[in-house]
């Protein structure tokens, strides 16, 4: 497999090891150039970044992990972004709950298992059994809110991108610190225009 990819341009070998080169970058764009969720989720997250002042990002979920394949910073000196193409583990993050969410019992039990659960930072929640009532009763509610789960000094707010057929396909995300807001009034401010927003997304899908 490394010589066919060495053979396309994808890797090089110096005699003892191999190596990605810059052209891998072509299978990133044609990932981002076809996917839907980019050219139409791109524009409304720029109008919510321009209402909330935080930046927002969109993530899909990969493995254990999340995806951000769209992302749209703020213009301000200190910030919170994600930025494209970042994977964070879905256990301990508000967009991993809200794509872990959608899937049957027999298929998160799999994915929890398989994920490296550990302890980030003291407010991780490690213990699976309590992380699966996080995922359904954010599911159920419809979003989901995490201060200080993965880094120290961030909250951060999803909520579903759902397709046409209903189905949660992505995650949209407004994070931010902790200097600057907290989570209860990301919740009384900014999730109503979050869910402005995915809903827009989803009828624009």
């Amino acid at each position: 497999m490394l010589r066919t990819l060495e053979t396309l341009g994808y890797v090089r070998h110096d005699g003892r090891k191999f190596q990605l080169t810059p052209r891998v970058l072509e299978l990133a764009h044609v990932y981002l150039s076809t996917s839907p969720l980019r050219g139409i989720a791109g524009p409304v997250m720029e109008k919510l970044t321009g209402i909330v002042h935080e930046s927002c990002a969109l993530s899909v979920l990969d493995g254990t992990a999340i995806l951000c394949v769209v992302s749209v910073p703020v213009n301000r000196i200190m910030t919170v972004n994600l930025p494209v193409g970042a994977r964070l583990p879905a256990y301990c993050t508000s967009q991993g709950r809200i794509l872990l969410g959608r899937l049957p019992a027999a298929a998160l039990d799999r994915i929890l298992r398989d994920s490296a659960i550990e302890r980030h930072t003291k407010n991780t929640v490690t213990s699976i059994a309590e992380l699966k009532r996080l995922i359904r009763r954010d599911h159920a509610r419809g979003w989901s809110a995490l201060s200080q789960e993965f880094e120290q000094g961030i909250c951060s707010l999803s909520v579903p991108v759902l397709d046409r057929s209903g189905q949660i396909i992505a995650a949209l995300n407004v994070a931010s610190s902790l200097s600057r807001t907290t989570p209860r009034r990301m919740v009384s401010t900014i999730l109503p225009k979050m869910i402005e927003a995915a809903r827009e997304i989803h009828s624009l899908l």
